[in-house]
């Protein structure tokens, strides 16, 4: 990223909802209910998959539960909250989307429209490191 900057080139983002599990339908109920063909349920080493799956699962879901509560506060989703922090670079020009439903595309354009505080973005952070060194353990 640093040399897309200084070089004045972009990035195209893909997936910044980590391939729907920055969402808040991801609960235990909806990991368990993956059908076998879906690549989340058989790839637990992948490195979005792997979150779902022990040893990381609770710990992802304690971190997605902390997404959640900042992106609420501001009356925000959390997959509003993961795209908007993916914009919020210089260097990404676009984020590339996914949606299955009607209005979810109108939904995630919003996030193109919030600009994350200082507060939401310290939030964020901690909250990611936190995970890390739970994972680590």
């Amino acid at each position: 990223m640093d040399w897309c900057r200084e070089n004045n080139c972009g990035i195209v983002s893909y997936s910044p909802m980590e391939s729907g599990l920055l969402t808040n339908k991801t609960t235990p109920e909806w990991i368990d209910a993956l059908p076998e063909t879906d690549w989340r349920q058989h790839k637990p080493d992948h490195p979005v998959a792997r979150n779902i799956h022990p040893p990381r699962r609770e710990h992802y879901l304690k971190f997605l539960g902390v997404l959640n509560d900042i992106a609420s506060a501001s009356g925000h989703t959390i997959a509003q909250l993961a795209v908007a922090w993916t914009l919020r670079r210089p260097e990404i020009t676009s984020a590339i989307v996914g949606a299955r439903r009607t209005g979810q595309i109108a939904e995630t354009v919003k996030a193109g429209e919030w600009q994350l505080s200082d507060g939401e973005l310290a939030a964020i952070e901690a909250s990611h490191a936190d995970f890390m060194v739970m994972v680590q353990t």
